[in-house]
């Protein structure tokens, strides 16, 4: 009988929580409504058939803004070789783009605030990072393990970018000696 109940409460738990998520996929891209109903995040359907090389985020659908990268939602997806993330997308979330061994280039647009922990960690070809001045925080081990990361260049002045809430580790095993910040009025080293 409690293994009936434990059954039955699971299900009740499982089902609860698609009620209160909306997903629905659209080409490669899975879109997730909040639960207010007034904007999506984004992820993609694990393991793509297709080759993908230069690929901008969406900044709506239904009518609605994109305003986050899921947790994983693009991990270990290998087709990517540059990524653009619009400004209205304001999260990049956790283990975002994580292990993805393939991508060069990163751009983020003004309006991107917050980089989850993890979120570019082991891209292993990662080279240049396009970084907004809109950006507050980076998580921790975002760029970690990183091998081929050289450039940040950063759309602020050297004082903002020292006013960038940076997570323990976000920037840890790159393959170069000195990484560089290039900020609007000058450069930080880093390592």
């Amino acid at each position: 009988m409690k293994r009936t109940l434990s059954f039955v409460l699971l299900l009740i738990m499982l089902f609860s929580a698609v009620a209160l998520t909306s997903c629905e996929i659209d080409g490669l891209l899975i879109y997730t409504l909040d639960k207010n109903g007034e904007e999506y995040s984004v992820s993609a359907m694990k393991y793509p058939i297709l080759y993908v090389g230069y690929f901008t985020l969406p900044a709506e659908y239904n009518g609605l803004p994109v305003t986050s990268v899921a947790d994983a939602g693009f991990a270990s997806w290998n087709a990517l070789l540059t990524v653009i993330i619009p400004g209205n997308i304001h999260t990049v979330g956790n283990y975002a783009f994580g292990s993805c061994e393939y991508l060069t280039d990163v751009t983020m647009d003004e309006g991107v605030s917050h980089i989850g922990s993890y979120a570019f960690t082991n891209c292993s070809s990662l080279s240049t990072v396009y970084l907004p001045n809109t950006l507050e925080s980076i998580g921790d081990g975002a760029f970690a393990l990183c091998y081929d990361l050289e450039d940040l260049i950063y759309n602020g002045t050297v004082s903002e970018w020292e006013a960038v809430e940076k997570g323990d580790g976000w920037l840890t095993s790159s393959g170069a000696d000195t990484i560089t910040v290039n900020c609007t009025d000058g450069i930080v080293y880093l390592q």
